[in-house]
């Protein structure tokens, strides 16, 4: 009899407990699904202004998986989350309207597929469906200056945008007064700058403001001014950091992958990323970045090849230092061409405002070809802080 009742006892304990378990998954469950509840974009998933403006800070805008696209220029100045890879409650898209929540089916490898603008005479080119009227001229995304918080892109696409006499015709704008964003899992690619600047994204980070762009694609992005794929202004103290990104395939006057001015105490940070097959008509096939203002660049684990300067040179990379320090570390420069200029690796320069050096440690330059200084060239004042440099070399006081 006793026996009978602490065996009751324990098959109790153990039904409580697993009550108790059960009642804290739910808990847990209801906890998660408040994190990620937030308004779907109007229809089928597409990016308009009402959206943006009907959003309270700190709301997660959830992008359609499938292509859709814009209804003009959206600028952003609160905390929001954009993110890709949803689908909707029902088949028929259209009945989701703004406030429903979508189902947490969210794909890790989805991607929203965000553009507009197309030309109505190159519709054909377009995916089905192909109805979507044509919208304003402008860039896709727009971050406005009055942004003070974290805004959020993560899993977006911005695709085959066509603008003139402006600039970064996928995303653009300010980013200021200790704003965060930040860019993920995302993809820039065919989209086209006339007479501007930033093919793919144009920024200006300033007064404290961070950038920080992770495991993106910038790919066959052109701009006929700086930067093919990416310009960046980086000023104020501000900071900007690039990690596991390529930039592939981009066309530019100046700095086809990137073009970057670093200033004003400033850093930008490059790691773990690629810069391949970029085409550059003057200087900086890979990257083209200034120094200015005591800033510093560093360039760790990175990957520069088979970029080309048609008339320039730096025809994997172009530094020019006014007063900072640039830092290249575990890096590798190979198979790249100045075809008319110098530098088919790297070339650098001092223009003698301030003290400028450049330290390569455990970098490869190698195999590249350039009218003058197949591999690394440099000019002006720069110093060179040669840290098992894979070049021979003679540093000359």
């Amino acid at each position: 009899m006793r026996e009978n009742l602490q065996m009751r006892q324990v098959g109790l304990a153990f039904l409580l407990a697993g009550v108790f378990v059960l009642i804290s998954l739910v808990l847990l469950q209801g906890v998660v699904l408040a994190k990620i509840k937030g308004k779907g974009a109007f229809g089928c998933g597409e990016l308009d202004q009402a959206t943006i403006d009907g959003s309270d800070p700190g709301d997660t805008i959830m992008m359609m998986e499938f292509e859709t696209s814009s209804d003009g220029p959206v600028v952003i100045g609160k905390r929001l989350t954009l993110q890709g890879g949803w689908r909707p409650i029902s088949d028929d898209c259209q009945n989701d309207l703004n406030g429903d929540p979508y189902t947490a089916t969210f794909d890790t490898l989805a991607e929203a597929l965000v553009y507009f603008n197309y030309d109505p005479n190159k519709i054909s080119d377009l995916p089905a469906p192909i109805d979507y009227p044509p919208a304003p001229l402008g860039p896709i995304l727009i971050i406005s200056p009055s942004l003070s918080a974290k805004l959020t892109l993560e899993q977006l696409k911005f695709d085959r945008n066509e603008i003139s006499n402006q600039s970064g015709a996928g995303i653009a704008g300010t980013v200021s007064n200790n704003a965060q964003v930040i860019l993920k899992k995302a993809r820039v690619e065919q989209n086209i700058v006339t007479n501007g600047n930033g093919g793919g994204l144009n920024l200006t980070v300033q007064n404290g403001a961070r950038l920080e762009i992770s495991d993106t694609q910038f790919n066959n992005n052109q701009a006929t001014g700086e930067g093919g794929g990416v310009r960046l202004i980086i000023r104020g103290g501000s900071v900007v950091t690039i990690t596991d990104s390529r930039f592939s395939g981009n066309q530019g006057n100046s700095g086809a992958g990137l073009s970057a001015d670093v200033r004003e105490g400033s850093r930008l940070v490059i790691l773990n990323s690629q810069f391949l097959s970029n085409t550059v008509n003057t200087g900086g096939g890979g990257f083209e970045i200034f120094v200015r203002d005591n800033s510093q660049v560093l360039i760790n684990n990175t990957q520069v090849a088979s970029n080309t300067s048609t008339s320039g040179s730096g025809g994997g990379g172009r530094l020019v230092i006014d007063y900072g320090s640039v830092t290249i570390v575990n890096s590798a420069f190979f198979g790249n061409k100045a075809n008319n200029g110098s530098g088919g690796g790297l070339t650098a320069r001092g223009t003698g405002v301030g003290p400028a050096s450049l330290i390569l440690e455990n970098t490869l330059i190698n195999n590249n070809t350039a009218l003058v200084n197949n591999n690394l060239h440099l000019t002006g004042t720069v110093v060179l802080l040669d840290k098992r440099l894979f070049l021979p070399i003679v540093l000359k006081k």
